[in-house]
């Protein structure tokens, strides 16, 4: 866990912290119990919700595509 990012106040018992930090993947072991959310502008990814099991460990890492394959993906959904 990044120990140099700002606080975010909160009342609910949870550490909150912003961190503006470049990196190349994440790895994150994501648990119901902590609720691990990840929020990327105004947008709110329950992690916990998408694993699946608790406690399991999840990479996060950008990857370049091409535009066709992004819209050929979504016409599959």
């Amino acid at each position: 866990m990044p120990v140099d990012g700002e606080i975010i106040p909160s009342n609910d018992g949870y550490v909150h912290m912003k961190i503006m930090r470049q990196m190349d993947s994440l790895t994150l072991v994501v648990s119901e119990n902590v609720q691990t959310t990840l929020y990327s502008g105004d947008k709110k990814v329950p992690l916990y919700k998408l694993a699946d099991k608790d406690y399991e460990e999840i990479n996060i890492s950008v990857k370049s595509i091409h535009l066709w394959e992004l819209l050929q993906k979504r016409r599959s959904l």
